[in-house]
């Protein structure tokens, strides 16, 4: 994987706040969310809405939700009321997971569809259970896309040994033919596979449509959709915002051809801030970096500040279930609990590391190298070979690229500008001491004004969870 932008490790150090009584799901309670906060919490001086922006992240619904209040209050006299300090953004976890949800959507298949280039197929024939059709738990949906990605790539390599008359079910011949190649002889197979698959040429149908390979097209499209997916989960890990950054764009194109309305407004947002002149040099590497968080401090163990803030609200539930009595509900469980969880969690790990016992709180995955292994064997007999004489086949799967584009260029971006940009006549000029400077660039087709906010160099960002329970403020040095 190429190393674009990575983020040099440093620690990440959080707090949990305090109860927040307010239904965050609603745009008058969002209101009392950011006050609580803010005012209440944090006890800032009402000056501090003048010189500093405030990086918000969280679900888009909370995104959304902060948007309509910032509008709703842009004549306001102070800087507080105006909202202005705040800049929602949607959080990269819940980004994964509508991504995961539109995979399955897209690829899933049915009954009478069951194709082996679908994970209907797929997930019968590992017979894993408890997987819906649409919107399946989150690690049970990763599992299955990611394991179903590596086995149509075995399945092309399958392909390629073939043609050289290895046997493929002797899995010793296909080791050791594979140890015998030079460096120059695998680094070509790897080319060949790419070519079959990922490569421009092979993303364009047939102009005959007799001719067309339907099966393969739809192996194809679920592997190029799949490892940008890929792409995002390893960029995440390892801090690298350069390819969120690209992600971003395919994402700008995947969402809308699969009519993600929403996440796909969210992607122009993020296109806007990071492509046009709406934001600073240092603020646009400020909404990628701090969209992470790193506990641990390594060079690998970067994850999601929405991720982190949903460990909060596990730790909340699991103290609920031992603990849930007549008298200990959950307004207690947030008055008594909500400022020590992270603090329990601590004091837990430094008291087994003092016994020398650790308890294991990840989530544990069967291994699945011979669930692969076995579904390849499966595909490469005939499904994912391409079939130059052309094959329909019972399931379909849309091409969200030439429909994302021809969307992107008909009428989203428009819409886009029309929703979330505004003129100089629409703001209020700010007071002398406000700090803000308004300007209108236009660039790369979208036409945008935006605040350049006189910011400090410390950037505190927030997730803010559906049930406006509980929220998590990070800081990075």
């Amino acid at each position: 994987m190429p190393c674009l932008n990575v983020i040099k490790p440093s620690q990440t150090h959080y707090f949990s706040l305090g109860p927040i009584p307010y239904n965050e799901g609603t745009i008058q309670g969002t209101y009392g969310v950011l006050e609580t906060i803010f005012m209440e919490q944090f006890k800032l001086d009402p000056m501090a809405f003048n010189e500093r922006l405030w990086l918000v992240y969280g679900d888009q619904k909370t995104a959304s939700n902060i948007r309509s209040v910032i509008n709703e209050r842009r004549e306001a006299s102070t800087a507080f009321d105006r909202h202005r300090w705040v800049l929602p953004l949607s959080s990269f976890f819940h980004l994964r997971q509508t991504f995961l949800w539109m995979l399955q959507a897209l690829h899933f298949g049915s009954e009478n569809q069951n194709s082996p280039s679908t994970l209907y197929h797929n997930v019968n024939f590992w017979e894993r259970k408890q997987i819906p059709a649409i919107k399946g738990p989150f690690h049970h949906v990763e599992e299955l896309i990611l394991h179903s990605f590596e086995a149509r790539i075995i399945a092309l390599l399958h392909v390629q040994l073939r043609e050289v008359n290895i046997n493929i079910e002797d899995s010793k011949a296909v080791e050791e033919y594979l140890t015998r190649m030079t460096v120059e002889e695998y680094l070509l197979l790897v080319d060949n596979i790419y070519q079959q698959a990922f490569s421009k040429d092979i993303q364009q149908p047939s102009t005959d449509s007799n001719h067309q390979d339907e099966e393969f097209r739809n192996h194809v499209r679920y592997l190029q959709q799949v490892e940008t997916y890929a792409t995002l989960k390893y960029a995440i890990k390892h801090a690298d915002i350069g390819l969120i950054e690209r992600v971003i764009d395919r994402c700008c194109i995947y969402f809308h051809g699969s009519k993600q309305t929403n996440y796909a407004f969210e992607m122009l947002l993020f296109k806007r801030l990071l492509a046009t002149g709406a934001a600073s040099v240092e603020l646009k590497k400020a909404i990628l970096v701090n969209g992470l968080v790193n506990l641990q401090g390594k060079e690998d163990t970067s994850y999601e500040i929405d991720r982190l803030n949903e460990q909060l609200n596990l730790q909340l539930k699991e103290i609920l279930w031992a603990r849930r009595t007549s008298t200990f509900g959950m307004d207690k469980l947030f008055h008594h609990c909500a400022l020590t969880a992270s603090y329990c969690g601590t004091l837990k790990e430094f008291l087994e590391s003092e016994f020398g016992e650790k308890t294991w709180a990840g989530h544990t995955e069967k291994a699945a190298t011979a669930d692969i292994r076995d579904l390849a064997y499966e595909i490469s007999k005939r499904s994912i070979v391409k079939q130059p004489q052309g094959r329909k086949a019972v399931f379909k799967s849309p091409d969200i690229i030439v429909l994302g584009v021809r969307c992107l260029h008909d009428s989203a971006i428009d819409r886009f500008n029309a929703r979330a940009t505004y003129s100089l006549e629409q703001v209020m000029s700010p007071e002398p001491d406000d700090g803000i400077d308004i300007h209108t660039p236009s660039t790369g087709g979208f036409s945008v004004a935006s605040q350049v906010v006189k910011c400090s160099t410390l950037y505190v960002f927030i997730k803010l969870t559906a049930s406006s329970a509980q929220c998590k403020v990070a800081f990075n040095a």
